[in-house]
């Protein structure tokens, strides 16, 4: 974006949801993202592949659907880790919830078994993602941007951003 400093827009995000003073409810922001996401940012994303081609264009923008995809995965109540997960706001959400946990990596021992490859499962939801899973680029960041929000965290994934690619 001419001149906007990302990095130091990425920060002040950062820095608004640490805000404990800010009310503003994470669950109120995300709701209904299914509704906003092919419109703001799958268009983005498309429009600046259209434009130059590149994925490293648009790797704040992936990263935002990685880091929606592992929301999603831990709204799920995960008996193992005593997790009691939380309610999605989304008309959407059971769709959604369930690709997301279709590429996690528990997942992913039976998916070798079976021949087939889910990591990108979430993108393949076309009423959201539209043929965005068709871009190998775009797929193969975003599951590795998917891996380390992860392993790392998405603040730790943020911060070094520019080494994904």
């Amino acid at each position: 974006v001419p001149g906007i400093d990302l990095d130091a827009y990425c920060v002040t995000v950062i820095e608004r949801f640490a805000n404990t003073n800010i009310k503003d409810q994470l669950t109120r922001i995300v709701s209904e993202t299914s509704a906003k996401a092919p419109k703001f940012l799958v268009a983005t994303i498309m429009d600046q592949l259209a434009r130059c081609g590149n994925v490293s264009h648009v790797k704040r923008a992936v990263l935002v659907l990685a880091a929606w995809c592992h929301y999603l995965e831990l709204s799920a109540p995960d008996t193992e880790s005593g997790r009691e997960g939380y309610l999605i706001q989304d008309s959407m959400s059971e769709v959604l919830v369930s690709h997301a946990l279709a590429s996690m990596p528990k997942q992913q021992q039976q998916q070798q078994e079976e021949g087939t490859d889910k990591r990108a499962a979430f993108l393949h939801v076309r009423e959201v993602f539209g043929d965005l899973v068709e871009n190998s680029a775009v797929v193969a960041l975003y599951v590795k941007l998917l891996g380390a929000v992860r392993s790392d965290g998405i603040v730790h994934v943020m911060k070094n951003l520019e080494n994904y690619d």
